[in-house]
C-alpha cells in the first residue's frame, strides 16, 4: 500500500458539505422531508374537497386547493434553507474549536493517522466502510460513524490521490462512491 497525505484545514463550508450530504443519504432524514412536504398539501386539499362536497363552495375549495399546491411546489426551496440554516448554527455551536486548525491525515501500512494541534489518533484502515468522493470533497467513513472530512482544494488531492483512493477502497473491498455530480436539494 502507498501512502495517501493530506494536510488541511476545515472551514465552516466544509462541514455543511458533509452534514448536508449525510443527511441527504439518510433514510430517516428523507422520509421525514417527504412526510413534511406531502402532508400539508394533502391536509388543505382534502379541506377543498371537503368544501365542495358538502358545501358546494367552490371558490374557497379553489383557494384551499391552491395552498396545497402552493405548499407543494414552494416548500422544497424554504426546507432547503432551512436545513442549510439550521447546520450551519449548529457548526458555529459545535464546532468552533475545530475550524481553522491544521489536520493532518496519512494512510499507510494499514492505518489512518489523524493529527490536529489537539493530538493524534491511529486507526486501523478496515474500520473505513466506505470512500465518497463529492465535487469539492471526500469523506472517508469509518465503522463508528465518524467521517474525515477531507476537502480536495486545499489538501495536495488530485488524480493520482483519487486513484490510490480508488485502489485502497477495492482492496478494502468498501464503497467508492462517485458523487461528482451530487448537490444539496
Amino acid at each position: 500500500m502507498t501512502e495517501i497525505s493530506f494536510k488541511y484545514s476545515l472551514g465552516e463550508e466544509d462541514f455543511l458539505v458533509f452534514h448536508l450530504y449525510s443527511s441527504s443519504k439518510s433514510m430517516l432524514i428523507k422520509k421525514r422531508r417527504l412526510i413534511n412536504r406531502l402532508i400539508v398539501p394533502i391536509f388543505y386539499i382534502a379541506i377543498g374537497v371537503f368544501f365542495i362536497l358538502f358545501y358546494e363552495n367552490i371558490l374557497v375549495s379553489f383557494l384551499f386547493s391552491f395552498v396545497g399546491l402552493l405548499w407543494l411546489l414552494l416548500y422544497p426551496y424554504y426546507e432547503r434553507v432551512r436545513y442549510r440554516s439550521y447546520y450551519k448554527k449548529y457548526i458555529r455551536e459545535n464546532y468552533k474549536g475545530r475550524i481553522g486548525r491544521m489536520i493532518s491525515v496519512t494512510i499507510s501500512d494499514g492505518f489512518i493517522a489523524a493529527g490536529d494541534s489537539g493530538g493524534e489518533s491511529k486507526t486501523s484502515v478496515s474500520e473505513l466502510t466506505e470512500i465518497s468522493d463529492l465535487p469539492l470533497h471526500i469523506l472517508l467513513k469509518m465503522k463508528t460513524g465518524q467521517s474525515f472530512i477531507i476537502p480536495k482544494a486545499n489538501s495536495g488531492f488530485n488524480s493520482d490521490t483519487e486513484r490510490e483512493l480508488m485502489g485502497l477502497a477495492s482492496e478494502l473491498q468498501i464503497k467508492y462512491v462517485n458523487e461528482k455530480n451530487w448537490v444539496w436539494k
